[in-house]
Order: C-alpha cells, then sequence, then structure tokens
C-alpha cells in the first residue's frame, strides 16, 4: 500500500469511529471499501491535476467526500464520515469551510440526491472556503 493510500484510509476510519462516538451508530465495515474510494480518490486526484501541479489535498478530498458519501463502506455514519473527510482535508491544507451544520447536511443531500456534479461540488467548496486565520476573532 502506497504512504497515501495508507495515511488517508487509516484516517477515513479513524473519522468514522469519531462520527459514531460522537453521534452513535451502527459497527460496520464493507471489506476492502474505503481503501478502494481512497484509491479511486487519489487517481482522480492525479488526473484531475495531470498539469503536473502536484498533490492538491482539497481536489482529493473532494473526490474522498464524494465517493464516502456515495459508496456507503459504513454499515452506518456514511455521510458523517464523508463531511468530517471533506472538512480534515480542507483543514490539513490550512483552510477551514464557511459553513455550519445545517449548510453541510443540506450539501450532503443535494450530493447524495445527484444534484451536484462533481465540478458543483468543488464550486460549492471553493465559494466558502477561507484561510483559518479569518476564523478567529
Amino acid at each position: 500500500m502506497n504512504e497515501k493510500l495508507e495515511k488517508y484510509t487509516a484516517r477515513a476510519l479513524f473519522l468514522h469511529g469519531e462520527a459514531l462516538h460522537d453521534d452513535g451508530g451502527i459497527q460496520g465495515v464493507k471489506k476492502g471499501c474505503v481503501e478502494g474510494i481512497v484509491g479511486n480518490a487519489l487517481n482522480a486526484t492525479a488526473y484531475y491535476s495531470a498539469d503536473g501541479e502536484g498533490f492538491d489535498i482539497i481536489v482529493f478530498s473532494a473526490y474522498g467526500f464524494y465517493y464516502l458519501i456515495k459508496d456507503h463502506c459504513f454499515s452506518d455514519g456514511n455521510k458523517r464520515t464523508a463531511w468530517m473527510f471533506l472538512i480534515d482535508g480542507i483543514q490539513e491544507d490550512n483552510f477551514e469551510l464557511d459553513a455550519d451544520t445545517d449548510v453541510g447536511a443540506a450539501f450532503c443531500r443535494k450530493v447524495i440526491d445527484n444534484e451536484m456534479t462533481f465540478e458543483d461540488i468543488l464550486l460549492w467548496i471553493s465559494s466558502r472556503i477561507i484561510p483559518c486565520e479569518e476564523l478567529v476573532t
């Protein structure tokens, strides 16, 4: 397993555990599903960033979010885990999303209901992303 695949698979599984710990739910993970999603997100990011600009954590996190929310690797907590994966990746790049829980839930619902393409997801993120220091008052 390559370093990024291992790192982000472990991160997704950790975030799923946190989601269940915080809000409850049923344990259970489809064997190989999370690894497959992270691998797909890494590949999609490489194709998206084919200009050689390097690894874009925000694009990767958006792909990971999309695949996690659509593919249902977990018995419970798929939306929460996908949302946390997106937020975690954005924060890794020292940004935050200007979106409260209700806005995030509505966004997740639109993605689940196929009301947003991947490009729409990136536009939504870019319209709400702010540097972390701007959140400090």
